[in-house]
Order: structure tokens, then sequence, then C-alpha cells
């Protein structure tokens, strides 16, 4: 900045010529615009190569309380319910039974990462019910959410099958 400070044409008396300054901001702001926009697109490509599963496990780990349907995420996704229907079933099986894994992984890792009361984790999962998370988890996982946490976090031997 200051070599271009430098560079400005400068008066017998050492003012700056200001029209040269203007030109010089242009310049500059021209340069900060190339260097955002090689960013941005960086962030677009890299974006625009996740997979359709993982656009939507993005989708769904930004809101987890929310109560997501395949026509939300379709529509995040800028396609048709049946199309997205489509792909997601192709790479992942139902959607729905997508985002409840998404979801269980989550209460998993609340539940040997953190204190918080389980039902406090069924909320913040979108589950108005804790008796109804539980009975989710369970199927899920083969073990109780309380059972989590009296095993310090660790699950009971010979019940890992479906844990990540």
């Amino acid at each position: 900045m200051n070599a271009l400070i430098e560079s400005f044409p400068v008066t017998a008396t050492g003012e700056i010529l200001y029209d040269h300054v203007d030109e010089a901001k242009y310049m500059l702001i021209l340069s900060l615009i190339k260097q955002k926009n090689a960013a941005l697109e960086d962030m677009i490509l890299s974006y625009s190569s996740l997979t359709t599963s993982e656009k939507v496990a993005s989708l769904i780990m930004s809101d987890y309380s929310k109560n997501w349907k395949s026509k939300d995420l379709a529509m995040q996704m800028n396609m048709s319910v049946s199309t997205f229907k489509k792909k997601m079933y192709k790479d992942t099986g139902s959607v729905s039974s997508y985002i409840t894994k998404i979801k269980m992984i989550e209460a998993l890792r609340q539940l040997r990462r953190t204190n918080r009361p389980i039902n406090a984790i069924a909320i913040s999962l979108g589950y108005t019910s804790s008796s109804y998370f539980t009975s989710v988890f369970k199927k899920h996982f083969k073990i109780f959410p309380s059972e989590i946490r009296k095993n310090d976090g660790h699950p009971t031997e010979g019940s890992t099958e479906n844990y990540p």
C-alpha cells in the first residue's frame, strides 16, 4: 500500500495529484474484488463437488431442531421432490431414514460429550417427546440413551454393531 502511495505523482511542492489517487483507488478496489472472487469461486467449487447426500447432511446439521421434510430439502437443493427422492434413495435409502441417522449420530455425540439431560438433547434434535426420541435411539443403536451415560459414554459389550 505504501509503495502504491509513493508511486503517485506529486507537484513541485510535494502535494499528491489527486486525479491519480482516484485511479489508484479504482485499481485497489478491482484487485480486492478479484481476490474475493477467487475465494468465492473456490468456495462454490468445493460445495459443488459435494454429493447430494453430503449437501443434505450439511443442511440438516445446520438446524438439527427443524422437522426436515423431503419437500424442504428438495427446495434447498433446487430440485423437484421426485428427482430429489430418487437421488437420495440411490445414495442413502429413504430420506426420512437418512435424516434420522444424522440426528441419531448427533444424539450419540451429545450423550457422550455433554452432560445435557436426555430430554434437552431430544428437544435440540427436533423431537417433541423424549419417550419417542428414546424409542428411535433404541431402535437405531440397540441401546437406550440412558445406558450410554451409565457406561461412561461407552456402549455395552456386544451392542456396537450400529455405532458410528
